[in-house]
């Protein structure tokens, strides 16, 4: 009966009459009746009858459509997304800049991390393993970590921590290898320079050369053949590093650093040789034969490696 209402207001409006009200002289109808297009008046009443029983059918039709092919409209729907969800789950996305997240607690074996692009990390053991971004700085704890890193940096990630029990390093762009466990700690660098902060002290780390701490006492000096060892055999999954790294430490010949032989092959592709005088975080300087024993100053940015020569 609500439907039927609904109708004679619709058709009401439509001929611009009231539900029990006489024609408007405005009605178009009547307009239309004094114009001579119509013969005679409309009976309005038999004018409702007729839109009703003509629009009753479309009505019924319209709400069978509405009741069968609804159910099954669901049912599709439904199942597309239950093939969305398997597939995804079959073949999940990646994103490569996104940084890996792992809990703090995890142990690690034989991994490999990548982040942002700028850095891959070859974990061979790893315990309390966690990790957290702060603006373009990755900051990576640990309570022991035996791993290589190379890292290059880039827009998204410039900087990288490594927070350890007794040591922290900062690595600003190189590749090196970290073994560290409960009261001992072994950095080598193959590549560009890593700071050391432990023991209220700091440390600048070149290229070819190693850092470690023993029960409190640190050595520092070029790694020679073993370690070009370590840096070859690391990437094996049964390579165990801790022999090597004590043939290292134990070497009777560790040269001092501050006045070591050193040769710089810098971006441009140009390869200078003079005697190490001093480093920072931002600089290089070298007393040169080539230029008469004149002390030149590099940047970093400008340094594609450093080699220390024996």
């Amino acid at each position: 009966m609500g439907i039927e209402r609904d109708n004679y207001d619709d058709i009401n409006r439509l001929i611009d009459l009231s539900p029990n009200s006489t024609p408007n002289a405005g009605s178009p109808l009547l307009r239309a009746f004094e114009h001579r297009e119509l013969t005679q008046t409309p009976d309005f009443e038999r004018l409702r009858q007729n839109i009703l029983s003509q629009n009753q059918p479309i009505k019924i039709e319209t709400f069978r459509s509405k009741k069968f092919y609804t159910p099954i409209a669901v049912a599709a729907s439904t199942l597309v997304a239950i093939g969305v969800v398997y597939l995804l789950r079959q073949y999940p996305t990646t994103n490569k800049s996104a940084t890996v997240v792992i809990a703090s607690s995890a142990s690690l074996h034989n991994r490999e991390l990548h982040y942002s692009q700028a850095l891959g990390v070859r974990v061979k053991s790893a315990t309390n393993f966690s990790e957290s971004v702060v603006g373009n700085r990755l900051q990576i704890k640990a309570q022991t970590l035996s791993a290589e890193f190379n890292f290059h940096p880039n827009a998204v990630l410039s900087k990288v921590e490594i927070f350890l029990p007794d040591v922290v390093f900062e690595v600003i762009g190189t590749k090196f290898i970290l073994h560290c466990n409960e009261g001992h700690s072994f950095l080598a660098v193959d590549e560009g320079v890593v700071k050391i902060i432990a023991s209220g002290k700091s440390h600048l780390v070149p290229s070819g050369a190693f850092w470690a701490n023993e029960a409190g006492k640190e050595k520092m000096g070029m790694y020679g053949v073993g370690g070009q060892t370590l840096f070859k055999d690391f990437s094996q999954s049964d390579f165990q590093p801790h022999s090597v790294i004590e043939k290292i430490i134990q070497s009777k010949q560790i040269p001092t650093l501050q006045s070591g032989k050193v040769s710089i092959t810098l971006k441009s592709g140009s390869v200078l040789r003079g005697t190490l005088v001093s480093q920072d975080e931002s600089s290089v300087k070298i007393r040169a034969a080539a230029t008469g024993g004149q002390v030149l100053r590099f940047n970093r940015e400008e340094i594609a490696r450093i080699r220390h020569l024996r």
